[in-house]
């Protein structure tokens, strides 16, 4: 795209810009920047085609990218004369409904409109244009004149009317939005038409009549001011009320009746001396007789390993025997019944082979696990102890005293003395 686009001829670009589906994206500001440039070029051909004298008006043209004015969306593209910045601006000072940015909803303007399917030339007094309302009701003899032109369409309130209803809607005070439009559609635009020459000629139609209008606008001190908030003077101030503090309060004295004698006044009792700080002894400087040895429990009963349990000291002899039995066997062992002479109970296999002493018991005693002195690689052995105690692996090697064994994945090295064959 060029720094500045010139406007030759209408094409498909211009219109395809403004299609409802760029609306409200930012990727086709490119192209409505290009088509925001050929509109003023045009504008600006046409002026000096028609050597129009334009005075204090400014060309003027709508954004081309979506923003809050516009309802974040592009659905044509303007370039309109209209007042300059100074005046719109005195305006707003006057008025703020009245904005200085936005003067095609604000002031009256004549000027292109573009948009996807057709061209307009048009001549606008918006109905939010407060100070040019009266305007065009006192020049309403030139908008019909120029209303009457051929092709030229009246347009109020979103509506074609006739010249009638203008001149009601003239002798009431209810804003107006009037517009007169020459419209031509999109084929007609390419075929050539609304090109240099065609809106030079609408120009100096149009130019004279918006003159009119914007010179017959009163000034701004000639329109009444917008009521304001009614402001609510603050009250004078008054001084501040000077506090008097209540008299000090005195302590009551005695006051002897009159005619008696002399009342001695009694002696205070002393006060009590609190005595002399002493620091507080610690529980560690406490002698020791201070505390009370326990009383000595029952006595234990031995239950063959080392340990014991209290012993009752009602419990009958049957009773401790049985108990030393049970600690003796514990979990999942039995021992003979000493209640019955020592005989062994229904299952029992009596005492176990080699002469111990201990009752017999369904299983290895942990204790006096099984060793072995030699092992080859590949035996199936159990580990005694460690970590794995229980588990059965395969041996890998042996080194010495010294046994490499497989557990599944997973390789140990253990004591020869600490594994035995697998049963």
């Amino acid at each position: 795209m060029a720094l500045f686009e010139a406007f030759d001829r209408w094409t498909d670009a211009d219109f395809d810009a403004y299609a409802e589906a760029k609306w409200r994206s930012n990727r086709f500001n490119r192209e409505r920047g290009a088509v925001r440039q050929r509109l003023a070029s045009l504008l600006e051909q046409a002026v000096a085609q028609a050597g129009a004298q334009l005075g204090d008006l400014e060309l003027w043209t709508s954004r081309d990218h979506p923003a809050f004015v516009n309802a974040h969306q592009v659905t044509h593209q303007l370039a309109v004369w209209c007042r300059s910045p100074s005046q719109r601006e005195a305006l707003q000072a006057r008025d703020g409904a009245v904005s200085a940015q936005d003067p095609h909803a604000c002031h009256a303007h004549a000027g292109i409109r573009v948009d996807e399917t057709s061209v307009t030339w048009l001549l606008a007094v918006p109905a939010e244009a407060r100070f040019d309302q009266p305007a065009w009701r006192a020049g309403m003899a030139d908008l019909l004149a120029l209303a009457g032109e051929p092709g030229a369409v009246l347009v109020v309130d979103g509506q074609a009317c006739q010249a009638d209803t203008l001149r009601a809607l003239a002798a009431t005070d209810r804003p107006v939005d009037l517009r007169i439009e020459w419209r031509v559609d999109r084929p007609t635009a390419l075929a050539g038409a609304y090109g240099v020459e065609d809106v030079a000629l609408r120009l100096q139609q149009t130019l004279p009549v918006l003159r009119a209008v914007l010179g017959n606008t009163p000034s701004a001190d000639a329109i009444a001011a917008p009521p304001q908030p009614q402001v609510i003077e603050p009250l004078a101030e008054r001084p501040h009320a000077s506090v008097i503090p209540p008299p000090r309060s005195r302590p009551m004295r005695p006051i002897a009746p009159a005619g008696t004698a002399h009342i001695e006044a009694r002696p205070e009792p002393p006060r009590p001396v609190a005595p002399p700080w002493q620091p507080r002894r610690d529980e560690t400087q406490r002698p020791q007789e201070t505390r009370r040895p326990h009383p000595p429990g029952p006595p234990l009963a031995q239950d063959g390993r080392g340990g014991g349990r209290p012993q009752a000291a009602s419990a009958s002899p049957a009773s401790a025997g049985e108990g030393r039995a049970r600690s003796a066997g514990g979990e999942g062992r039995r021992a003979p019944d000493s209640r019955q002479g020592g005989a062994p109970r229904q299952g029992d296999r009596g005492p176990r082979p080699g002469g111990s002493s201990r009752p017999y018991e369904l299983g290895p005693d942990p204790r006096e696990r099984e060793t072995v002195t030699t092992v080859a690689p590949g035996a199936r052995v159990t580990l005694n102890t460690g970590l794995f105690a229980g588990k059965v692996g395969t041996v890998q090697a042996v080194a010495g005293d010294t046994v490499h064994v497989l557990l599944g994945l997973m390789a140990v090295k253990v004591a020869l003395a600490d594994v035995r064959l697998a049963s």
